[in-house]
């Protein structure tokens, strides 16, 4: 459906645009055949998709709304680029942006040339009414899902992405002689030879008749090409989009642009095979125009021609319910892992894959966890982030993979599938339990239980001066050799005043870190931290060096890799945080808690039943803390903290079992919902009045 939308979606583009309706055939072929199609379905994600429907969708409305001045026209289109935002594909909506900008700038130019210098301001005025009508319309109707992402987005990318990804994949950006090649075969010429001249001659007769779409779309062209090569001047397109949008950083970035240069192509060989067949007409003296109309028609046929056989398999597949098989291939990894899955019990672990791409039979199929119902549930990023993934290639150090292991470990990742072909170091002695067809399937000795009852909890206090609840700061701990994920746990991310905590909460951690802490009465906070000191338990003034950080993007991988990071322990703050770990590993500190009892498991709401509790004890569930969890017990509201930079925590008293319920309930999702629902139904309103009227709004 999406594909045939996209087809439909791009003639009307180029009909809008000024092509004629023969040779118009030619963009849908040119757009659908070249703009991914066959990677976003083999992808499987819905919303990659999509975009090859709203995105011609929102250029086309654009474009038309510039040429009538129509307020209804423009919020269509912002209401076409929402469909982006909500579907999911951040790089898809970042170059329709850029496609709808083109639009408005060629428009504008061209109207302030043709204007005289009193008119310039008005002229002005009512472009950047237009253009606003589609962006606020775009973030009024996306409001539901920009809303919470904003707020919870830098925190995601400082946390978990590093660019790392996008730094390695700098290496993979196509040299000029590449993308030109790219270019000039655009139609696989194994099927028709000459297709690929005949594209490239028609898009390039557009010239012909310079006008201001012509301009607009070899703008996009630019853009597309420009950033697709990695270039970083005059304009550093790639770097302004990860400034934008920082954290969405993998190494296909690049190769998404060139989605906006074949959304251009495809636009330009409509209208130059329309000048084409303009000036055959013209030379033939032909008034009805049938023999260049049935030229063009021939040309447009010859390109379908060509690239219906390399579409059938991409069609087939997305249409066949093979697809998306409902059981795993006998012996491949789903089938291994749902194996797994049924021995340990539904929602028993995750996995991490270094390939989910390809699901052919051939190969590895480490797509399980999104595919199978290995690990469905994860409200905010529906994959475990890149800086966390099983990739020593990267940085191939041998802490780095005791660091990438213990953060799975803490994301109850106890099994990883990945190929041979990414030239891993071997997993440790003892944790492989299966080999695949170029990959194994490894076992993380270490891994958490999704929910467990952990013997110690260290309670770190301190300022959020990097807006992260103190992550970064209890990465210092969770880093050290001496820190056992299986008996201790960092609570942080609470209160930064110390007499915000009673004694009685002070009393159930086994330790206390104190970074940048604060007090509302002083002489309470003293009394506090001395009354806990005299009952036994270890304050650690957490003292620290920082050192200057060029890119805060980098974070995790700085961390990661133990390499140039911005904080450092004190030798002094080393020594305690390590005595303190050693002692809550010491014999008699560990067990005896019993297992977490998985009650209900939804996408956002999971229930949990404890045994009971002889002291008060940390209760660790595995999945990744953001704004807008909560948690209760027993029907009352408890204190959520981060836990060990990554998972969430709290505390559960002493005593008989335990009823505790996590809910994600952001309140940014409630607040853009409305804004959404009522955006949605302004717009649908006005287009029903303006239909019923029988004349479009337009800006005065």
């Amino acid at each position: 459906m999406h594909l045939v939308g996209a087809a439909l979606a791009m003639y009307a583009l180029a009909r809008v645009a000024g092509a004629r309706p023969a040779p118009a055939l030619v963009a849908p072929a040119l757009f659908v055949l070249n703009a991914h199609t066959g990677w976003r379905v083999g992808n499987g994600v819905v919303g990659q998709i999509m975009a090859l429907l709203w995105t011609p969708t929102a250029a086309a409305l654009a474009l038309a709304g510039l040429r009538r001045r129509s307020v209804l026209l423009m919020a269509l289109a912002g209401a076409a680029l929402a469909m982006l935002v909500l579907a999911g594909t951040v790089y898809d909506q970042y170059f329709a942006g850029l496609a709808v900008a083109a639009l408005v700038i060629s428009d504008s130019v061209a109207r302030l040339w043709r204007s005289s210098r009193r008119q310039w301001l008005s002229e002005a005025a009512r472009n950047g009414v237009l253009a606003a009508v589609a962006v606020v319309v775009m973030v009024g109707v996306s409001a539901v899902k920009l809303l919470p992402v904003t707020s919870y987005q830098p925190f995601s990318t400082r946390m978990g992405f590093s660019l790392q990804e996008a730094e390695v994949g700098l290496d993979s950006i196509p040299t000029a002689g590449q993308f030109a090649g790219i270019v000039l075969e655009q139609v696989p010429a194994s099927f028709l030879p000459g297709m690929n001249f005949l594209a490239v001659v028609v898009a390039a007769a557009a010239l012909v008749r310079p006008n201001r779409t012509v301009s607009a779309f070899l703008g996009m062209a630019v853009a597309g090409m420009w950033t697709t090569l990695g270039q970083r001047a005059p304009l550093d397109l790639y770097a302004f989009f990860h400034g934008a949008l920082p954290g969405f950083a993998f190494n296909n970035t690049t190769l998404r642009f060139m989605n906006l240069f074949y959304l251009a192509v495809a636009g330009l060989a409509a209208l130059g095979l329309s000048t084409l067949v303009d000036l055959a007409a013209a030379r033939l003296r032909s008034s009805s125009g049938r023999v260049s109309t049935g030229a063009a028609l021939g040309i447009a046929a010859l390109i379908w021609t060509a690239a219906v056989p390399p579409m059938r398999p991409v069609v087939e597949q997305a249409t066949s319910a093979d697809a998306y098989p409902q059981r795993p291939l006998a012996g491949s990894a789903p089938d291994i892992l749902a194996k797994f899955q049924a021995a340990e019990g539904e929602h028993a672990f995750r996995t991490f894959s270094t390939y989910i791409f390809d699901r052919g039979p051939d190969r590895v199929n480490a797509a399980a966890s999104s595919l199978y119902g290995l690990d469905l549930v994860n409200p905010i990023n529906a994959h475990l982030v890149p800086s966390y993934a099983l990739m020593p290639d990267y940085s191939a150090t041998g802490e780095t993979l005791r660091r990438q292991y213990l953060l799975s470990a803490i994301l109850n990742a106890r099994y990883a599938v990945y190929e041979r072909a990414y030239r891993l170091d071997p997993p440790p002695a003892g944790s492989l339990v299966a080999e695949l067809q170029g990959g194994v399937i490894s076992r993380n000795l270490e891994a958490r239980p999704r929910a467990a009852l952990l013997p110690s909890a260290i309670l770190l206090i301190g300022a959020d001066r990097d807006r992260d609840f103190n992550a970064f700061e209890a990465r210092l701990v969770v880093f050290l050799a001496a820190f056992d994920p299986q008996l201790v746990t960092v609570f942080h991310g609470g209160s930064q005043y110390v007499d915000d905590y009673s004694a009685d909460e002070l009393a159930s951690f086994a330790g206390i870190v104190l970074g940048d802490w604060q007090a509302r009465d002083g002489s309470t906070a003293r009394k506090l931290l001395d009354d806990y000191r005299t009952s036994g338990g270890m304050v650690i003034d957490f003292e620290y060096i920082e050192t200057l950080e060029r890119n805060p993007f980098r974070r995790a991988s700085a961390f990661l890799a133990d390499r140039d990071p911005p904080k450092r322990l004190t030798a002094v703050a080393e020594a305690r945080t390590r005595e303190l770990l050693r002692r809550l590993a010491r014999p008699g500190t560990s067990g005896g808690h019993g297992a977490v009892e998985i009650v209900s498991y939804e996408p956002t709401k999971m229930e949990f039943r404890t045994p009971s509790l002889e002291r008060p004890t940390a209760l660790v569930f595995s999945q990744t803390y953001f704004p807008g969890w909560t948690v209760d017990i027993d029907g009352q509201p408890a204190k959520l903290f981060m836990a060990d930079s990554l998972v969430n925590g709290v505390m559960v008293a002493a005593g008989p079992p335990h009823f505790v319920t996590f809910r994600f309930q952001p309140g940014t999702f409630v607040a853009g919902a409305w804004i959404s629902s009522l955006s949605a139904a302004a717009v649908l309103i006005t287009a029903g009045v303006s239909v019923w009227r029988g004349r479009p709004s337009r800006a005065r």
